[in-house]
């Protein structure tokens, strides 16, 4: 299962090396943008949802900033719980996160001081898109430090089993 499937750029990788995949997004034009390109199982629902059976995955991936989608620390913590019963007893999750203390931008700073301030983790964004004029929905997002997501962890039944540390870290998480 890919979540957040965007265009289809993993999705379609994984496709052309035999694997079958569901992509999920709450788009319905960005559906449409991974179905033109020839992702072949795509389901418009939430990461926060997740309504599949028991056992219906070996594999779920949540790339380019995904693990957060769900906006908050208990947004993705409900999201692991339903992908511990979704994911099979040796399925793995692949999920990404920026490291949202990783800067010295001014900016970021100032917003991350904002969020502890109010008592928000400091990777927890609220964003919306613009795209030629046109504004989206205002969301949160959330990015996580290792800390917060060895807690998520544990609290969740899954354990880091190896992290890939880049611009945005990719964590291999095993069922516990």
């Amino acid at each position: 299962m890919d979540i957040g499937v965007g265009a289809g750029r993993v999705a379609l990788f994984l496709q052309s090396m035999g694997h079958e995949v569901v992509g999920i997004d709450v788009s319905d034009t960005v559906l449409e943008v991974s179905r033109l390109r020839g992702v072949r199982r795509l389901v418009r629902m939430s990461a926060c949802d997740l309504p599949f059976p028991k056992n219906s995955f070996d594999t779920a991936i949540a790339f380019c900033n995904n693990f957060g989608l769900c906006g908050s620390m208990e947004g993705v913590q409900g999201m692991l719980e339903r992908l511990h019963g979704i994911v099979t007893k040796d399925g793995l999750f692949l999920a990404s996160s920026i490291q949202p203390r990783r800067t010295k931008q001014k900016a970021h700073l100032r917003y991350h001081k904002m969020n502890l301030d109010r008592g928000r983790p400091p990777g927890q964004v609220t964003l919306r898109q613009l795209y030629r004029g046109r504004k989206g929905e205002w969301w949160d997002l959330l990015m996580v430090t290792h800390a917060e997501m060895r807690q998520l962890c544990e609290k969740t039944q899954w354990r880091i089993e190896r992290t890939y540390r880049g611009e945005m870290d990719v964590h291999v998480l095993r069922k516990v």
